[in-house]
C-alpha cells in the first residue's frame, strides 16, 4: 500500500486495486525521480506518471511464503516481525 498520494488518487479514480514491481532491476539502486526512469529504461516504457521526486526510502522487506519462509530481502520491518504477523495465518 503506497503513502503516495498520487498512487491513492490513481487507484481512486481508476476503482480498483493497481499492483506493480518497484522499477529498479534487482540489485540496482532504486529510482525516485521520473528523469532517472526514463534515463535506466530508454525506448522500454509508454508513459510515465510524473508526480515529482519521490522521497528516498529504504525498500520494503520481501519473504518467499511458499514452503518455510524465507528473507529474499531486509527492509525496514524486521524479518521477526513478519514471520509473528504470519503466525495466525499458517496454522
Amino acid at each position: 500500500i503506497s503513502s503516495n498520494l498520487f498512487a491513492h488518487k490513481l487507484a481512486a479514480k481508476f476503482g480498483k486495486p493497481i499492483v506493480s514491481t518497484s522499477a529498479n532491476s534487482s540489485g540496482e539502486p532504486s529510482i525516485y525521480s521520473s528523469l532517472q526512469l526514463a534515463e535506466r529504461y530508454s525506448g522500454k516504457i509508454g508513459f510515465i506518471a510524473d508526480s515529482g521526486k519521490l522521497i528516498a526510502r529504504k525498500a520494503s522487506t520481501i519473504v518467499e511464503l511458499r514452503g518455510t519462509p524465507t528473507l529474499v530481502r531486509l527492509g525496514p520491518v524486521s524479518f521477526q516481525k513478519v514471520l509473528q504477523a504470519l503466525k495466525p495465518m499458517r496454522k
